[in-house]
């Protein structure tokens, strides 16, 4: 998670450098507070990222959640480039506008393109910032041994020989960087802006379903291996529960908030019918996966339930069938893995159809929408990666 933080960390730099020369540029008809913001914001953001000791843990918390919400709602930018979008109205309604200067044209989009980074970076320092603050002098059980997740993820895909799950997830993933590559391209090019939105939601409607099987799949292997609950209470697993779910309330929301605004407004051809049933499937794949990882993280991997006088030979049928229930296990939760990582991808390098189809800005308005999209999208970026973590735990415990 530190070296997703640290790359987001650099993106944010770099916007910044972007969003100076274009404040820098606009400096004639900007606020002056607004042209400074970013000179102040910048060095703070570096000076974060390079102290790893931090003695006001609660102070840098509430500052980074202040500057997600300035980040949320700050839409001067995307509102100036959806005006230029409108027809001739946009040339007089504002001074503000980069015209035909090909270096403002530069700084602004480089602005816009990792507007994204920021946000994310702040909700993720300030979630790394909250874990350090709920185990600040917690000491750790002499029997525990702290978990290498990345280092041994590898080593039990290779000699455990599980096939199917990564075969199939790096299928998913490399299809989903042609796609994310073809809509990113084609997006802003007005003949083929209908193929890029299509791309996009046809690749989402033919991976969510098999993501949902694949849980549903998952909970029957639970439920069939009648392995015992771990008892006790567990803070740090109970953390990651608490995330998993904080997180997944956004992209929740996001498909919530779309699918109001698709059966309000009416679904207006096939892009329409299309978003309807991305909500739909978002909202299903996202139940039944937290179902399946909160399932998996609170049962005991030695442990199998037992009865009375069968306990003996309910112990020797359960070695006998645990090699198999944790293959499957395994094989689900790496094909997840890897299908997680490409929907982490797509909405965090920038390609959002939610805020760009138009569906939700005509029925919400743009500033409500463009807020919503906002405080909402980092959270499903977040949730995403978050739910790779707890999914590579499932892995190495099968």
């Amino acid at each position: 998670m530190s070296v997703v933080l640290m790359l987001f960390a650099a993106f944010s730099l770099l916007m910044h450098l972007f969003k100076m020369g274009y404040y820098v540029m606009m400096k004639e008809c900007k606020p002056v507070a607004k042209v400074l913001a970013p000179f102040i914001e910048a060095p703070f953001l570096g000076l974060q990222v390079v102290i790893n000791h931090w003695s006001g843990l609660m102070v840098t918390l509430s500052a980074d959640l202040l500057l997600w919400l300035n980040a949320v709602t700050e839409d001067t930018v995307h509102l100036e480039i959806e005006m230029e979008k409108e027809d001739g109205r946009a040339t007089n309604a504002t001074l503000c506008q980069c015209s035909a200067d090909t270096l403002c044209l530069f700084f602004r989009k480089g602005y816009e393109v990792l507007y994204p980074f920021n946000m994310e970076y702040y909700l993720m320092a300030g979630c790394m910032l909250y874990v350090m603050w709920k185990n600040v002098g917690r000491r750790m059980s002499p029997g525990s041994i702290p978990h290498h997740a990345q280092r041994i993820t590898l080593r039990i895909v290779h000699e455990g020989g599980i096939l199917f799950g990564p075969l199939f997830g790096g299928l998913v993933l490399i299809a989903g960087v042609v796609v994310f590559i073809l809509y990113q391209v084609w997006v802003n090019r007005g003949q083929h802006r209908h193929t890029a939105f299509l791309i996009f939601y046809c690749y989402h409607l033919a991976v969510m379903p098999i993501m949902s099987l694949c849980s549903l799949a998952g909970l029957m292997v639970h439920k069939l291996e009648r392995r015992a609950d771990e008892r006790g209470h567990n803070p740090t697993r109970s953390l990651d529960v608490a995330l998993l779910v904080g997180a997944a309330l956004g992209q929740l929301a996001l498909s919530y908030f779309s699918l109001v605004a698709a059966l309000a407004v009416g679904p207006s051809g096939p892009l329409g019918s299309l978003d309807l049933s991305y909500s739909l499937l978002s909202l299903l794949e996202l139940l039944l996966q937290n179902v399946f990882i909160i399932d998996g993280l609170h049962r005991n991997p030695n442990l199998a339930l037992t009865k009375g006088k069968g306990k003996e030979r309910i112990n020797i049928f359960m070695e006998g069938q645990q090699t198999w229930y944790k293959k499957v296990t395994q094989e689900i939760c790496a094909f997840l893995i890897l299908s997680n990582i490409m929907l982490w991808m797509i909405p965090a390098f920038g390609a959002h159809p939610q805020f760009e189809n138009g569906l939700g800005k005509q029925f919400f308005g743009f500033s409500a929408w463009f807020v919503l999209v906002n405080l909402v999208q980092p959270l499903g970026v977040f949730y995403r990666m978050h739910s790779v973590g707890a999914l590579m735990e499932l892995l190495i415990t099968g």
